[in-house]
């Protein structure tokens, strides 16, 4: 399934593969499995996870919280759980690549990698500043 640090049992395998018949289903079914209802940086379960994805390769890395998505965003650095979140999440872990669906945009999110970085808090960054979001 992925090259990633961690072998999956057989059986686990199987049941993956009949859940879903494409790469990208098999993909998501396991890291839900593998996650099972766990945030990825603080272990909570119970609530509500978003999936987490990096605006620049715009793969899946991995599910948080409410509150582990947005803190995440907002610190930088890497000598914190989230820096260190981003060096080994669950996708890198596993060895997935799942490319991100934007529900707002109904689309897979851009590889921007090798683009010049935009300031996305001034108009020339940024297509939806001005309409109203």
């Amino acid at each position: 399934m992925g090259s990633g640090d961690y072998e999956l049992p057989r059986d686990v395998v199987d049941q993956l593969v009949a859940f879903d018949r494409t790469p990208e289903g098999r993909a998501q079914a396991l890291l839900s499995w593998w996650q099972a209802g766990r945030c990825a940086v603080c272990g909570v379960t119970g609530l509500h996870l978003a999936e987490d994805h990096d605006h620049v390769s715009g793969l899946v890395r991995g599910y948080l919280c409410r509150s582990c998505n947005t803190r995440e965003g907002m610190t930088g650095g890497s000598d914190n759980p989230f820096g260190r979140y981003r060096v080994k999440h669950p996708t890198s872990i596993l060895g997935l690549e799942l490319r991100y669906w934007d529900p707002f945009t109904k689309g897979y999110a851009p590889d921007l990698r090798g683009e010049p970085e935009r300031d996305l808090w001034c108009p020339e960054g940024n297509a939806l500043i001005g309409i109203g979001l």
